[in-house]
């Protein structure tokens, strides 16, 4: 009884609760005394009292109690607001996308440029009907969560969870607002008495266990209130998130982004939209199920609902060879999704001469970017090129060095061209993401990855423990980080696949079969270097790396054209090293990109050396003995003149080769006159040369 009389009295009573309870009784007595046989002074002041009891209720209880209902639902009845607002606003829509799909709608009539470079249909609002391309988009089942907590149950929760991880609380806790998304939920409450940010932070873990979610939770401050928390909690019932829920966003956004695309929605389910000619390029990072490559196939699918072939062209690489085929057909598509490595490198190529082709276009027209030349330039507008690559990790194994230079040019140099770069990846080592290429990509996203050290190697901080399946951080030119549910076209694959092929016939309906840049597999080997342009430079009549304007660095035949230089050069460096053709002959990157395809296509050169730094010869079977010996008798001939000792016991162990092998490479130095043979059966092999002339020969060599 005393524990127990102990506790009650521990328990501070409000101040509302102690004035509705003195009320309470004043009113009782007075209400009393009006049925009582009392004396009428006594009764008047009765009915006195009563007056002043229920003014004093009013304005210190009733009053505050519902200023603070009305404040807790502030946001609700806000969302019904606009709700109700957008219903009643009238449907407006353009006339040209209305032409010939949607009649006898109420539309805005206004003057429309025909040299409009952004063409996709336009302003539909909230509830209006969707016209194509937008229409073809799935419509979410389960666009909203049915697990979100209520304020009185979150306050609760909140107190029992606290109390068990051993916060000691005073009085209530004070729940000031409860924002629900498709994915998590945030629970915003006033910071006990004595109870720091810090602490809760530091018991986040005891937290989420009291709390029940060991995933997911998270521990932030609340910046809309003062003195305030909030507990992160995963929705026990996660809702879906489409494309569809976004798409009249997304038409509005696309009026002004020259390449708008959807990301998804944040914690408080309000869409996220970005413009990625600003970002102006995104590195995004997952593991296998985290939902990398739904956001990268969202990504396409926003640019392809919003952007036709001629304002937009992409360039696809599938090291995995299952997400991009899907797109085959597509006219944005500057060649077929690339699979092959070696043909991924030359297509990658290739947008580094576009690059370098529109920047001299750029140049002679006296503008500084695409969006400048495409205002300028009426009868050659240019359109914007997007490179996506599935797993960068790949390509890193194939070809580190030169895919790093690559991506590093692009990078660095492509924005101003109207050329962008999405690089995705399943290994975020930092091997694959250096400290150059991340130098370069400010803009980047993680979905759940493996280890603490893989967020900072791509975030370069920590990162909330992510759920999985599309939950992730975006961090936008280097900003602060914001969690977001990714969206999706479709959780259904078929109907995905259904969206891709709807596109696939209507841009091709809409524009026609565009031009595709040619692969090795496509062109004729014998075909000249000039000849190989992409397909919307054809009219070009110079090129920036035309072999009669480059001049050599070193005492080139004349006679020769520049192929046949590089060919020599290959041929002495024993295979092509991109930096060796420049250097020497002071040809382009663009020049030297188009011998690489040539000889590739002669075979004369294999696949990138990554040990080596260059792509080796590729020699038929006897060349290639031939030139193993003759390696090894310049390594003897070094050894030799290094050492002075010709020995053939101690060549056999240096070089770990036979002793018959050994002999017969020795006979041949005899014969070259490098070696004296021996006098007789018990003596060896003397050196032939003179000190002055071996001394030249390392000096050479």
């Amino acid at each position: 009884m005393e524990g127990g009389g102990k506790g009650k009295s521990n328990e501070k009573e409000s101040f509302a609760q102690y004035l509705t309870r003195i009320c309470g009784i004043t009113l009782a007595v007075c209400i009393a005394l009006q049925f009582l046989n009392v004396p009428e002074v006594i009764s008047l002041f009765a009915m006195q009292l009563i007056r002043y009891v229920l003014m004093l209720f009013g304005l210190f209880v009733a009053l505050p109690a519902a200023m603070q209902y009305v404040w807790h639902n502030r946001l609700r009845w806000l969302d019904r607001y606009r709700e109700w607002k957008q219903r009643e606003r009238p449907i407006m829509m353009p006339v040209s996308a209305l032409q010939g799909q949607v009649e006898s709608q109420p539309v805005s009539v206004s003057d429309v440029s025909t040299n409009q470079l952004m063409i996709a249909p336009t302003n539909p609002l909230a509830n209006g009907p969707l016209i194509a391309p937008y229409s073809f988009l799935p419509v979410n089942p389960k666009p909203h969560s049915t697990s979100t907590l209520r304020v009185e149950g979150a306050g609760q929760l909140i107190s029992d969870a606290l109390q068990l991880a051993g916060i000691p609380l005073e009085g209530e806790i004070d729940v000031l607002a409860v924002e629900s998304g498709p994915t998590l939920q945030a629970i915003s409450f006033q910071l006990p008495p004595k109870v720091q940010l810090s602490k809760l932070i530091s018991k986040k873990e005891d937290i989420a266990n009291h709390i029940g979610h060991h995933m997911g939770f998270d521990v932030t401050s609340a910046p809309q209130f003062r003195s305030a928390a909030a507990f992160v909690v995963p929705q026990a019932d996660r809702a879906f998130v489409y494309m569809r829920d976004m798409v009249h966003e997304l038409i509005a956004f696309a009026e002004d982004a020259a390449l708008p695309v959807i990301f998804g929605k944040d914690i408080l389910g309000k869409p996220i939209l970005q413009d990625l000619a600003r970002m102006p390029h995104l590195l995004i990072a997952g593991a296998t199920g985290s939902g990398k490559s739904v956001c990268i196939n969202t990504l396409i699918n926003s640019l392809l609902l919003t952007r036709s072939p001629k304002q937009l062209r992409l360039l696809l690489i599938d090291p995995k060879q299952v997400e991009f085929t899907v797109y085959r057909g597509l006219p944005h598509l500057l060649v077929p999704p690339v699979s092959d490595m070696r043909k991924a490198m030359l297509a990658f190529n290739k947008v580094i001469m576009e690059m370098e082709q529109r920047y001299e276009k750029f140049a002679e027209a006296g503008v500084r970017n695409l969006e400048a030349y495409n205002g300028k330039m009426k009868q050659d507008q240019l359109p914007y090129i997007v490179v996506i690559i599935d797993e960068y990790a790949d390509l890193m194994l194939v070809a580190g060095d030169e895919v790093e230079d690559g991506v590093q040019r692009i990078t660095q140099m492509a924005r101003a061209a109207g050329i962008h770069l999405i690089l995705g990846t399943q290994r975020p080592s930092v091997n694959v993401v250096t400290g150059v290429i991340k130098a370069n990509l400010p803009s980047r996203v993680a979905f759940r990855l493996q280890s603490a050290v893989d967020y900072r190697t791509v975030l370069d901080r920590g990162a909330p423990p992510l759920l999985g399946y599309g939950d992730g951080v975006c961090m936008i030119q280097g900003g602060t980080l914001q969690r977001f549910q990714s969206a999706a076209t479709s959780s259904n694959d078929n109907e995905a696949t259904e969206l891709i092929d709807a596109l696939i016939t209507f841009w091709s309906k809409d524009t026609g079969k565009q031009d595709e840049w040619s692969m090795p597999e496509d062109s004729d080997p014998r075909t000249s270097p000039d000849e190989d342009q992409p397909p919307w430079e054809d009219d070009q009549e110079t090129d920036a790396a035309d072999p009669e304007t480059e001049q050599p660095s070193y005492n080139a035949d004349p006679q020769k054209s520049e192929y046949e230089q590089v060919l020599a050069i290959v041929n002495e460096h024993g295979g092509f090293s991109m930096e060796v053709v420049q250097r020497k002959l002071r040809i382009s990157y663009a020049a030297a990109t188009r011998h690489i395809e040539r000889m590739l296509n002669e075979n004369v050169i294999g696949p990138y050396d990554k040990d080596a730094k260059m792509r080796p010869l590729v020699r038929d079977a006897e060349a290639q003995h031939e030139h193993e010996q003759t390696e090894i008798l310049q390594k003897m001939k070094r050894y030799i003149c290094e050492h002075r000792s010709a020995k053939s016991s101690e060549l056999r162990e240096v070089f770990s080769i036979r002793k018959e092998k050994v002999l017969e490479y020795m006979q041949q130095l005899v014969d070259d006159g490098f070696l004296n043979p021996p006098e007789n059966t018990r003596a060896g092999y003397t050196i032939a040369w003179s000190d002055e002339v071996m001394q030249a020969f390392l000096q050479d060599n």
